[in-house]
């Protein structure tokens, strides 16, 4: 093993080196180590100052270093901080923490001692999957630094190993990792601007399985139906198995399954309605469709290679475990035997159609049939969009709703098998609904939390993000006769 280790060493197929020194890393890492174990020993209230100050004053090194230091290598260097932040943090943890009362179901079946054994086990391997995730979202921000300062140099680097060209060849994939979880939860509003540092939790569940769907869809020659199927299995197990807000009757607090109850199912028809709609169109759907019109040479061309395919799925069942736990030491629900088999058999249907369905369908030649105009489509599909949002929380909403996917899917499918149709009209699509989210953002903040000032300040931002956004995509898209 160490003669092969040597051997592609020197071949440069095998480089272990950080560009930060190592001391450097394991410093870095051991900062957070204070906040550990001041929560964890209750020495500082967690409104106090100083908490917040061990709490935030990591972050905040992390971002400086990935600001002003220059670096060869900042995505491995900051995936190696992660580690070992996540390796301090999970030691530390074990050393302070009280353990948790964690009951299911199943516990009965377990002995105190392997109750806590179990219980100390998932914890640390969910401090590490965190901490891991936190690396590689610093390292995003550290190599688009890299790359900025590399574009603005007088003579920048054309080795393709270069952390600029890295970069480039990852970008797409990149931003789909991040604008999904920012669209289907803070452009929402259902995460307000005081969750932020949050985010990299939420990351491997919503953009892992946004890139895994686009991945599965582009790399065996499939168009948008296979895209929303898969979308949809997305959102049946997210719904279903990971937050089981499906099922759960009082999710989030809230007696969601009183209203339009199909009891034998043990749902809501709304809730089922509007969660998986929400997935498919606004968590997957949009930020794919934003993130390829911003990359359009690449745009129905695979992202990943086979490790970059692999790593995806490994991170989208981390972000699973990960948001399963938080929800349910929120929750403590646990879906019934039968709902847990009956939600991935859904998706497993909804798996397999989308691989039956012709693939070749999309590629017969289009008609000459009229198509709107981009601006009115664009204004119309923000006024439905916005009317599917709006719909009434009872069995008339719920028809209202499936009548408006009824009628604007087959209608926008015609229209884009048609010779006029463009990159202008899908824009305008996806226009009218990212805005429909920037509004519906300020609504979820009514009802959840109106008094949080924060969370109206992050729904005028992330509002004036969604537009930036929308400027600099239509910029990318040639004008059409």
């Amino acid at each position: 093993m160490k003669k092969l280790i040597d051997m592609l060493k020197k071949r440069g197929r095998l480089n272990i080196r950080t560009d930060m020194p190592l001391v450097l890393l394991a410093v870095m890492a051991a900062i957070a180590i204070p906040r550990v174990v001041v929560e964890d020993l209750h020495l500082l209230s967690l409104e106090s100052p100083l908490y917040k100050v061990l709490s935030i004053g990591p972050f905040l090194v992390y971002l400086a270093v990935a600001l002003l230091r220059k670096n060869k290598r900042p995505l491995y260097d900051y995936i190696v901080l992660g580690m070992l932040l996540g390796l301090f943090v999970a030691i530390t943890h074990q050393i302070t923490m009280e353990i948790p009362e964690y009951k299911v179901k199943w516990n009965d079946f377990f002995s105190p001692a392997l109750e806590e054994i179990v219980v100390r086990f998932v914890i640390f391997i969910r401090m590490l999957a965190t901490h891991f995730i936190i690396g590689i979202v610093f390292g995003l921000i550290a190599s688009a630094v890299c790359w900025i300062r590399e574009r603005g140099a007088k003579n920048p680097p054309r080795d393709s190993s270069s952390s600029s060209a890295q970069l480039q060849r990852l970008a797409p994939a990149l931003g789909l990792l991040l604008l999904a979880p920012w669209v289907g939860e803070f452009l929402l509003g259902v995460s307000p601007l005081r969750n932020i540092l949050g985010f990299p939790l939420i990351l491997p569940l919503y953009g892992g399985g946004a890139l895994l769907v686009r991945e599965l869809t582009r790399r065996t020659g499939r168009g948008w139906p296979t895209l929303f199927l898969l979308a949809a299995a997305y959102g049946v197990i997210e719904a279903g198995l990971v937050d089981q807000s499906l099922f759960n009757p009082a999710f989030l607090g809230l007696e969601s399954q009183k209203i339009t109850p199909i009891p034998v199912l043990g749902i809501s028809a709304y809730n089922a309605l509007a969660f998986v709609a929400g997935h498919v169109i606004w968590s997957i759907g949009v930020p794919i469709a934003i993130v390829e019109m911003l990359t359009p040479a690449r745009m129905t061309a695979p992202w990943l290679g086979k490790v970059g395919l692999s790593i995806t799925g490994g991170l989208y069942l981390v972000g699973c475990a990960i948001v399963f736990n938080f929800i349910y030491a929120d929750e403590k629900f646990v879906a019934s035997p039968a709902q847990r088999i009956g939600a991935p058999a859904v998706a497993l249907t909804l798996i397999a159609i989308a691989f039956v369905i012709n693939k070749n369908k999309d590629l017969a030649a289009p008609s000459a049939r009229p198509v709107p105009k981009p601006w009115p489509l664009g204004v119309g599909t923000f006024v439905v969009a916005s009317l599917f949002f709006m719909k009434p929380e009872s069995w008339a909403g719920v028809i209202i709703g499936i009548f408006i996917l009824c009628i604007v899917s087959p209608l926008v499918a015609h229209w884009s098998r048609q010779q006029e149709w463009s990159l202008r009209h899908q824009f305008a699509l996806v226009a009218g609904a990212l805005l429909t989210y920037a509004w519906g953002g300020f609504a979820m903040t009514i009802l959840l939390w109106p008094d949080d000032f924060l969370a109206w300040i992050g729904n005028v931002l992330f509002s004036l993000i969604a537009v930036v956004l929308l400027i600099v995509t239509s910029k990318r898209i040639p004008q059409t006769p």
